[in-house]
């Protein structure tokens, strides 16, 4: 089963692909300097476990702190990967966590899911988080 990780950095979320878990984890603040550099590994292991197994369900965790307009395109990227993947009948739920005093981090999850049609997004805001 194919999995990705990469650690924070200052700039730079934690990320955690599983699949054997059928779960991606992103948390912390986002601002690398050069986005498409960071985001294309993931991009080539989230395509791979989505595509290359036969998966019934998939959740995808996103709790960002911070995040530039520049890695707002990778965001979008990584919601239409889902929806593809949901569109085939893949169960997919996605999770964003945000603080609910932060209204810009919550409207960019609803915006980002706002063109998918296949996606189950749930916001999560931080107090209800388990």
């Amino acid at each position: 089963m194919r999995t990705f990780h990469s650690p924070a950095t200052s700039m730079t979320p934690e990320v955690t692909l599983s699949g054997r878990d059928a779960r991606l984890s992103i948390a912390g603040e986002c601002y690398p300097e050069n986005p498409l550099h960071f985001f294309a590994p993931l991009f080539q292991a989230l395509s791979e476990v989505l595509e290359g197994q036969a998966l019934s369900h998939f959740t995808a965790n996103i709790h960002l702190k911070y995040i530039n307009s520049a890695s707002t395109k990778a965001f979008r990227q990584i919601f239409k990967l889902l929806d593809a993947a949901a569109a085939r009948g893949v169960g997919v739920r996605i999770e964003w966590v945000f603080d609910p005093e932060d209204d810009a981090l919550q409207e960019l999850g609803v915006d980002l899911a706002e063109d998918m049609v296949f996606l189950d997004y749930r916001e999560c805001p931080m107090e209800s988080v388990a």
